[in-house]
């Protein structure tokens, strides 16, 4: 386990996953970002991370289509690396 307080952590970010509506509303677009490319990676960790994504999947699809959501992680980075991410936050939007 990663101790925030160790002074070789060089940040933590919160990048973001969105599953939203394509500007022209013929589909969806999936949006996966961070602030470096350690955040950006350990948002694609999350994506594949089937325990991770498996409950929020579940919700999406309760009314038996995949409804958008937003999903904030958290990561701590050593250098380019992130070795931990968590999701932190889920919305999800009514079609």
């Amino acid at each position: 386990m990663l101790n925030r307080h160790d002074p070789s952590l060089s940040g933590s970010g919160q990048p973001v996953i969105d599953y939203v509506p394509s500007l022209d509303g013929a589909g969806h677009v999936l949006i996966i970002q961070g602030l470096n490319m350690a955040g950006t990676q350990a948002t694609a960790d999350t994506l594949f991370n089937s325990d991770a994504m498996k409950p929020i999947l579940q919700q999406a699809s309760s009314s038996g289509s995949l409804q958008s959501f937003e999903l904030l992680v958290e990561t701590s980075s050593i250098g380019a690396t992130a070795p931990r991410a968590e999701i932190i936050a889920t919305r999800f939007h009514p079609e």
